[in-house]
């Protein structure tokens, strides 16, 4: 290594019930070569015996740190690390991994004068690698790693890889980077933290050494598909959006994001078997918010209809009734009769499900039920989810 022996390298571990996986991560870890590191556990809360291992490892190893917090998610794990830790550079790797005696040697020998380092993996009986190739590169619009930030050319080929293991990156910029990051987001959000920080970088390293192996756990939040996991891919999708809007990449860096949606999407509705999304137009999007709770559902048209017809199908709620502005006392909705909002006031109900698409109408409907003295903190007004709307 050239001028680098002497950086302090931070290594973060987020923790939640690895017991294990634990005990192989840590061991990998403090017999690194590069002997220059700082090791932060941050435990989520873990039940079983994860903290008891980390305690054995702090007395037997000066450089490791164990930080309790309640069960946040990986991701503020993540940002507790980062906010306590004090070195040049950090890295990060998952509890149930691990990595090779000279992963950090290997990594740092590339550092000097990069913002960020990135390497391959080991996943299962497989070596996985940035399609770009490997060299230094500056940040610009002729950077392969704008063009193909996202994907290949080939439209298949990963660019960056999106985990944030097996990267190295500048303490500072990560700590600017990763306060914008949504801890609400939890399919993705390793790729919403590294592509935000490659916009944040003026030089970027693409190694092909693949020294992490990659474990997995199948109770893993990212081998489970949720019911509203459409709805996370949706935030993912309007938080980079929105980040590479404000960049100089604003067009090369979308038509990439709209593609890696797309395959979310298509991995949602393979794993179900293409149920729950393809049969709905409209999602709800507050369904945490409503389950087993009384609701009264506003509206009856395309976007009322979808909502009655998940309740109904999923078993939402404790008890649903419909009401509608222009009311029919014949109109059905799977046989569920639709009311006068008049009637709102004569039953006993815990949120008020506006089910509309056009704001205008959505107004309309906030001021009738202003009129009529339904607190504002029982009304649930958010924007139904639209597939349509992610690539508009």
């Amino acid at each position: 290594m050239e001028n680098n022996e002497n950086l302090l390298i931070g290594i973060i571990i987020p923790i939640f019930n690895s017991e294990i996986y634990l005990e192989k991560c840590i061991n990998s870890i403090i017999n690194q070569t590069y002997r220059k590191i700082k090791i932060l556990l941050i435990d989520d809360g873990s039940s079983d015996n994860s903290v008891k291992i980390c305690n054995k490892f702090i007395e037997i190893d000066n450089r490791i740190t164990l930080i309790q917090q309640d069960h946040l998610g990986a991701m503020q794990a993540r940002k507790t690390g980062i906010n306590k830790i004090e070195c040049d550079y950090v890295t990060f790797i998952d509890s149930d991994d691990y990595v090779d005696f000279n992963y950090i040697e290997n990594l740092a020998s590339y550092i000097v004068d990069n913002d960020m380092v990135t390497s391959g993996m080991n996943y299962v009986n497989k070596k996985i690698k940035d399609g770009i190739l490997p060299g230094n590169y500056l940040i610009d619009e002729k950077s392969p790693i704008i063009n193909n930030m996202i994907y290949m050319d080939d439209g298949i080929t990963r660019g960056i890889l999106t985990n944030m293991c097996g990267k190295i990156f500048k303490t500072s910029i990560a700590k600017r980077v990763i306060q914008d990051i949504s801890n609400d987001i939890y399919y993705g959000e390793d790729g919403n933290f590294v592509y935000r920080y490659i916009l944040e970088c003026k030089n970027v390293c693409v190694t092909h050494y693949c020294g992490y192996y990659y474990i997995i756990n199948p109770y893993s939040i990212t081998h489970v598909i949720h019911n509203d996991y459409l709805i996370n891919v949706n935030h993912l999708y309007l938080s980079l959006k929105d980040a590479f809007e404000k960049s100089n990449y604003k067009y090369l860096l979308i038509r990439q994001l709209q593609r890696w949606i797309s395959a979310h999407i298509r991995r949602a509705q393979y794993i179900m078997g293409f149920k729950g999304y393809t049969e709905f137009s409209y999602i709800i999007p507050c369904k945490k918010e409503i389950a087993n709770k009384n609701i009264i559902v506003y509206g009856a048209g395309n976007v009322g209809a979808d909502y009655v017809r998940q309740i109904i199908k999923e078993k939402i709620c404790s008890s649903f009734r419909v009401v509608a502005k222009n009311w029919n006392n014949k109109v059905k909705i799977l046989n569920v009769e639709v009311e006068a909002p008049s009637v709102i006031n004569e039953y006993n109900y815990d949120y008020i499900l506006i089910a509309v698409n056009n704001d205008d109408v959505k107004k309309e409907m906030l001021m009738e039920l202003d009129k009529i003295g339904v607190e504002k903190e029982k009304i649930l007004a958010e924007k139904p989810l639209y597939i349509e709307s992610f690539f508009s």
